[in-house]
């Protein structure tokens, strides 16, 4: 079955999801456990160090993490900032500051960085609006924001080529058209990932229940070490 099909018929494939994890490493589970609290740390130390508020060093980064591998959606998170704080405008650090995201990403980190489409002090705009998804894209930046700045809840889920093969139970790569998710698929493969973490509490007993960011951090990185990537 497709993914448009499994939307169509409300149906839920949870096998891959929970065979992913049940054949995860203990340095995986370890890893993913902590995975979005240790980018949580990440993001407060890098606020604390250009004195700049949290939710907004979040919304850099996951506005950059697109195609962008983490170490340097980090790096390019800090040469905006630093760029930012050191003075310059918004079109020359779009201009001189490289990234290795898309340029609508950059802009919208950009956006976060300068409050872009804030009129004044009374009418403010969320950092969640200003990196909000158009209509058919952009779904996995907003939940990337959520899961790191809030790393402890239960809900997000942030679905990716990697998290949406593993629910497929095949390789999807990035220049596959099937990488492209509408708002529906990506939401139904996020509550897969809520409804397996419950199925994978069931099985395990283990003395602390998995939510489901972590049960998608972990398999994440099974699914990375099997295919070395």
């Amino acid at each position: 079955m497709t993914i448009q099909q499994h939307v169509k018929e409300n149906t839920y494939i949870l096998d891959h999801i929970i065979a992913e994890f049940l054949n995860s490493s203990d340095k995986n589970k370890i890893e993913g456990i902590q995975w979005y609290k240790t980018a949580h740390m990440v993001a407060a130390q890098m606020a604390e160090t250009f004195n700049i508020k949290l939710i907004k060093v979040v919304g850099v980064i996951a506005a950059l993490s697109p195609n962008n591998h983490w170490d340097k959606n980090i790096i390019d998170a800090e040469s905006l900032i630093a760029a930012y704080n050191s003075g310059m405008s918004y079109d020359q650090i779009f201009d001189e500051i490289k990234v290795s995201t898309f340029n609508p990403n950059k802009r919208k980190a950009l956006n976060v960085l300068f409050d872009q489409g804030r009129t004044n002090v009374d009418n403010k705009i969320s950092i969640e609006e200003l990196i909000k998804p158009k209509k058919e894209s952009g779904h996995k930046v907003l939940s990337f924001f959520n899961c790191i700045f809030a790393y402890n809840n239960t809900i997000d889920v942030c679905i990716d080529g990697h998290a949406l093969s593993i629910y497929l139970g095949e390789r999807i790569t990035v220049n596959n058209s099937r990488s492209n998710m509408t708002p529906k698929q990506y939401a139904h493969i996020q509550e897969a990932y809520r409804l397996a973490t419950d199925k994978i509490n069931e099985i395990t007993k283990d003395k602390r229940e998995y939510i489901p960011m972590e049960i998608q951090a972990i398999t994440w990185l099974a699914y990375r070490e099997r295919h070395n990537l």
